[in-house]
């Protein structure tokens, strides 16, 4: 089996290191492997459920057939996938407010802390299993949202300590070994098909193009609508650059960096050591806090690109060689992109 460490990392969520050349010990690979099939196994059930469909064009989640043709399309393409998780967690982060200001009119703010901390959880995970994860819970904040706001406080409270129990992160993972297992929790809970497309419609809008066939050989196109006119190729290419994978095009050095990046300029030293990265990290992060606004400025390739190089040029030569820089930067890239 020849998976690439993008895929291990970005799709099955196993941190591993990039450097091809650092061999991978028996009790990962076989992790690896473990995690592998099981991902495998869970696609090739959403495959046979959606069999009929599974060619079709889907912009509309008119059945669980169609929901299953959704996920399969961004379960089966890695770039897809990993485009889809961000704005799927801003999404769902979007709804803790609408649910929060819901539960205390209803005298139930005990459970805001209770679901905000499931949703710290599944925020933690990486690759696939995040992504099934997210939109578990979201289908069920937005239920509890669409369809329970005309009852009483008795019904809601009934209904949250049921779904959420302690075991909820655990239920929603342990599920994803069979789709028709997935379906059989989470049907059941959601009621209709509706209230997973009305949490994904506005990504499904927005990923149209990328959920749309290519050719006759099923692929999928994978150029999406980027914010602030920073396309995926134009970042990408910049942190492989900045990562070592790719060979950069020689440029002039940046003489003045941008008023936005004077935080970088002022940055210890410590925040180059790897051995101590905590303080210089967190000095940086206050920089960044302190200039508010004025990163918002930043919305063009060139001036991220400025940004970029002027982070760039405060590191140690040596530190930037490491395996650990290498793919903290595609870490990086992959979360905020």
């Amino acid at each position: 089996m020849n998976l690439s460490r993008n895929h291990i990392i970005f799709t099955l969520g196993i941190p591993v290191p990039l450097n091809e050349s650092i061999q991978l010990s028996k009790e990962l690979t076989l992790r690896i492997l473990q995690e592998q099939l099981l991902y495998e196994t869970f696609l090739d059930s959403i495959k046979n459920y959606a069999s009929e469909k599974y060619n079709q064009v889907v912009t509309t989640i008119k059945d669980w057939k169609d929901a299953a043709v959704v996920l399969g399309k961004v379960l089966a393409d890695s770039n897809l996938l990993n485009d889809f998780i961000n704005p799927l967690e801003r999404r769902l982060v979007r709804l803790i407010q609408p649910l929060t200001d819901f539960l205390k009119k209803n005298k139930l703010d005990s459970f805001v802390e209770t679901i905000t901390n499931f949703i710290d959880k599944i925020k933690s995970l990486e690759g696939w299993k995040k992504f099934m994860a997210l939109v578990s819970v979201g289908s069920i904040i937005t239920y509890i949202l669409e369809k329970l706001k005309s009852l009483g406080p008795d019904v809601i409270k009934d209904f949250i300590s049921k779904t959420f129990s302690s075991n909820f992160i655990t239920d929603i993972v342990g599920k994803l070994t069979d789709f028709k297992s997935y379906l059989g929790w989470l049907q059941p809970i959601v009621k209709g098909v509706e209230t997973i497309f009305n949490f994904l419609k506005p990504l499904i809008d927005t990923f149209s193009r990328a959920l749309q066939s290519r050719d006759s050989g099923n692929k999928w196109a994978t150029k999406l609508i980027r914010e602030n006119n920073l396309t995926q190729f134009d970042m990408k290419e910049r942190f492989q650059q900045l990562a070592g994978i790719k060979e950069a095009a020689p440029v002039a050095p940046a003489t003045t960096a941008p008023a936005t990046t004077s935080p970088a300029t002022t940055a210890p030293a410590t925040s180059a050591n790897p051995n101590k990265p905590d303080s210089g990290v967190a000095t940086i992060s206050k920089d960044l806090d302190d200039q508010g606004n004025n990163f918002k400025n930043i919305a063009t390739k060139e001036k991220m690109e400025q940004l970029l190089d002027a982070l760039a040029s405060k590191l140690k030569p040596e530190f930037k060689e490491t395996p650990a820089f290498k793919q903290a930067i595609l870490a990086f890239y992959n979360k905020n992109k």
